[in-house]
């Protein structure tokens, strides 16, 4: 049985070296990540509705992707992302969903919430996919 990631805050590069990496490990986890907001708005008469409506309909995807996951990574690399990634951290924590963190320890020092909210908080991606795999192995057995 695969278990769902759906990852937050984390950059492209890392998401395939999390996937390729999963995949060599042969792990039971399959991962999907949030929309990121539209980089370039639309510029002509209608663009205020149709920005708004982007975003709309990627809060939408993104709320049903949280809903549908087993665990939720958020990658923090420093204090500024922890707060602005707070609200879908405490989204997450509403929803009683799995949180686990993975944090650069090289980038700063851990906040202090993280092991408050957080089932595990990783320094690496590699600490990471061990955990998940021994988490997802425990439920498959």
């Amino acid at each position: 049985m695969y278990r769902r990631v759906y990852l937050v805050g984390f950059h492209p590069h890392l998401h395939r070296k999390i996937r390729e990496t999963a995949l060599d490990m042969a792990l039971p986890l399959h991962f999907f990540h949030a929309l990121q907001g539209n980089a370039e708005p639309v510029d002509s008469a209608a663009a205020p509705l149709d920005n708004l409506l982007g975003e709309r309909l990627r809060q939408s995807i993104n709320q049903f992707l949280l809903g549908s996951a087993d665990w939720v990574a958020f990658a923090l690399t420093s204090e500024s992302e922890v707060r602005s990634l707070a609200g879908e951290i405490a989204v997450a924590a509403a929803q009683g969903k799995a949180i686990v963190f993975l944090h650069d320890s090289g980038s700063s020092a851990s906040p202090t919430c993280l092991d408050q909210v957080a089932c595990y908080v990783a320094d690496d991606y590699l600490q990471l996919l061990t955990f998940l795999g021994q988490r997802s192995v425990k439920v498959a057995s």
